[in-house]
């Protein structure tokens, strides 16, 4: 029904941290892992290298043996005829040595690049076996050593230089003794020999035959070579498996702390994504989805439903006058007392700042009705707070399930019947379907004016200002016209209102200054012009920059221009509005309270703002025939303006007796139509020429 996607900011903050902890221990872990097998391996690599580096110094040193003892047989045999007993004698005649390369196989006199003799030297009497194909012009001149591939056999052949152009060659068989004292010599393990380069990683190798491209194949001697750095890993592994284990461990903990965490918060999110803060009540959203099941299954069971919406009048002036903490409070005695009227399924939802909506099951229309009286009632009871007594007061709007109204529209339909509450000053209203009409009449109207105000479909009346004689006008009071193409004249009332509530107050309320002023700049100097500014206008943060722009390109004399408010243009924001008046009366502008006497914080606003001017509102005027009180409201109100040094002016003047009874009183300026009616610029310009000659303005 509901689904919340939302997330707690302390959640993520631990669920932050927890990650950075695991990456920083897993990249902490990974880099001393990576150390370590580093450091193995280059400890590997350097074992590999000195044991290759130590077994080419042990056959060096085999051959070096080897050329030893054949130079000291070439010097035995020298040059002789009976070769082959000269060979014979020069070997008898040297000791035999352990070292087996020390005594050759077999040994040749060469002469020419051919065999002279050739001894076998392991056999008493044996003609030497040369290998097939043995070239002699491969061997060197002289020593070193060098080996060479004979079939499956390795052969050592070292030659040494005797006189008269002849060498001395040994060839000696290259086998596993060899091998042996070659892998005692150098550490080696598991020496051999390979035709070929080993491909196993883990094996080394040394080439001692470079391949014949004529008879193919090489030789290498071939081992295991010691890893050291592999021991340090194992030593080292249990170690890092039982940090991992712990660290595994706590993982697994703070994830299963973190997750239930996680649920909890997920259920507190998602409470407080569908209810109101303040309240603790279903919000706008969670009120609809429960409207649709609720109506749903009231259908299913045959009962009626209706949701009703309740509006709290004045709030907003309760809050700005006794504070937020008032306006909390309010809220929730009207929670509070609403609850106690609902039975069953109903459901009570804040759905606004001073809305609150009820969903009532199992009512009729007649019932519905009889239930709004009741909570209008119960609201209306005397409420305490702070020493403060509230008389709270509510419209309500009904929208009847079933009644051509789907149940995801009962909400909105609701809220439209409240519209029209509000705007008729009755206390509820049953949505009816004319009143869509009504509001897409209102739509058509907003457009209309938006295009009026883009193509200069407004105009602007002058109603003159007059002088306490009557006859003198000391200036005008621009007002705002429409005549629509097609319902004619809308009064300004209905459209200032509209303007307001569609945000084009602003638009609006600088076309009329800039008509004001421009017409205003070929009236006589001393003449002023009085603008209404709206309480919505006046809140605006760039009011002030609105009013220099204004005044800047039309190149009026702000000393010759009054702006006109009403109390609920600075009880918004006292502290900005005070600080606005200040700066446009430095600019010289002049700042006049509108409609003084209605509002019951008047009297705070004169000491508090610096105004120039008090406009006695006409209700007043109106009611001085039939009541004396207005007649002494209105004597103390210009008596109290002249007191303070402000000039009164009084609005609504219809008859010579008011005009008279004003006169006597003091009251500086009149308005009215005893003198004039609201008329055109051409009018007013007659009616300037045709009276008495212009005075400064009292002010």
């Amino acid at each position: 029904m509901f689904r919340a996607q939302t997330r707690n900011p302390d959640e993520d903050g631990r669920t932050s941290a927890f990650v950075s902890m695991a990456v920083a221990a897993i990249l902490g872990f990974a880099s001393v892992a990576a150390a370590v097998t580093w450091t193995a391996s280059r400890a590997n690599d350097i074992a590999r290298r000195e044991q290759s580096a130590a077994l080419e110094s042990a056959v060096r040193g085999l051959f070096a043996a080897h050329e030893e003892k054949l130079r000291a047989l070439a010097q035995r045999a020298g040059v002789v005829r009976a070769e082959a007993e000269a060979l014979r004698a020069a070997v008898g005649a040297h000791p035999r040595l352990h070292n087996p390369l020390e005594q050759p196989h077999d040994l040749l006199l060469v002469e020419g690049g051919r065999v002279i003799v050739a001894l076998d030297m392991t056999s008493e009497a044996g003609a030497a076996n040369i290998p097939a194909g043995f070239d002699l012009t491969a061997l060197p001149k002289n020593s070193p050593t060098r080996l060479y591939v004979d079939g499956e056999r390795l052969i050592a052949a070292a030659s040494e230089p005797l006189a008269g152009g002849r060498r001395l060659v040994a060839l000696t068989e290259f086998g596993q003794d060899e091998l042996a004292l070659l892998a005692w010599k150098s550490g080696a393990q598991r020496l051999r020999i390979a035709a070929r380069p080993p491909v196993e990683g883990l094996l080394a190798s040394l080439e001692v035959a470079a391949p014949d491209p004529a008879r193919g194949g090489g030789a290498w001697l071939v081992w295991e070579p010691s890893r050291p750095g592999d021991n340090t890993i194992f030593e080292t592994l249990p170690l890092f498996m039982a940090l991992t284990a712990l660290f595994g461990a706590w993982v697994a903990l703070h994830l299963r702390r973190v997750n239930a965490d996680t649920v909890a918060n997920a259920r507190r999110a998602m409470h407080l994504a569908g209810h109101d803060r303040l309240t603790d009540l279903p919000n706008r959203s969670l009120f609809g989805d429960l409207v649709e099941e609720n109506v749903a299954r009231a259908k299913a069971a045959g009962l009626g439903a209706a949701v009703l919406c309740v509006d709290l009048r004045r709030f907003k002036e309760i809050n700005d006058n006794f504070g937020h903490a008032a306006g909390d409070a309010l809220l929730a005695a009207t929670r509070d007392r609403l609850s106690t009227l609902l039975k069953g399924d109903d459901v009570l939802a804040r759905v606004g700042g001073d809305e609150f909506a009820i969903l009532k099951i199992d009512v009729d229309r007649k019932q519905a009705e009889a239930f709004a009286a009741a909570a209008a009632a119960a609201l209306r009871a005397p409420l305490d707070i702070d020493a403060t007594r509230i008389t709270p007061t509510a419209t309500i709007g009904i929208a009847i399930a079933g009644a051509g109204v789907a149940p995801p529209e009962l909400l909105r339909c609701a809220d439209i019947a409240l519209f029209e509450a509000k705007a008729k000053g009755a206390p509820h209203r049953v949505f009816e379907s004319r009143m869509i009409d009504e509001l897409r009449a209102r739509k058509r109207l907003e457009l209309d004016l938006r295009q009026a105000l883009a193509d200069g479909g407004l105009y602007v009346d002058y109603q003159p200002i007059m002088a306490a004689d009557g006859r003198t006008v000391v200036g005008a009071e621009a007002l705002a016209r429409w005549r629509h193409p097609v319902m004619g004249f809308i009064g300004p009332t209905e459209f200032v209102a509209l303007a307001e509530e569609r945000g084009m107050i602003d638009a609006l309320g600088d076309w009329v200054l800039r008509r004001a002023c421009l017409d205003a700049r070929d009236w006589p100097s001393v003449l002023y012009v009085s603008v209404n500014v709206s309480a919505v206008q006046f809140r605006q943060a760039d009011f002030l920059q609105r009013v220099d722009r204004v005044l800047a390109e039309t190149g009026f004399d702000p000393a010759r221009l009054v702006l006109e408010l009403t109390e609920s243009a600075v009880v918004a924001d006292e502290g900005n509005a005070e600080e606005t008046i200040i700066e446009l009366r430095a600019r010289g502008v002049r700042m006049a309270l509108d409609d003084f006497g209605t509002g019951y914080s008047s009297l705070i606003y004169l000491r508090r703002f610096a105004f120039d001017k008090i406009k006695i509102d006409r209700s007043f005027l109106e009611a001085m025939e039939t009541t004396g009180e207005s007649a002494i409201i209105v004597q103390s109100i210009v008596h109290l303006g002249r007191s303070l040094g402000l000039t009164v002016t009084a609005e609504g003047v219809e008859t010579q007796e008011q005009h008279r009874f004003l006169q006597a009183l003091g009251c500086h300026e009149m308005q009215g139509f005893v003198f004039a009616r609201p008329g055109s610029l051409d009018e007013l310009v007659a009616l300037v020429a045709a009276a008495a000659p212009p005075i400064a303005a009292a002010g």
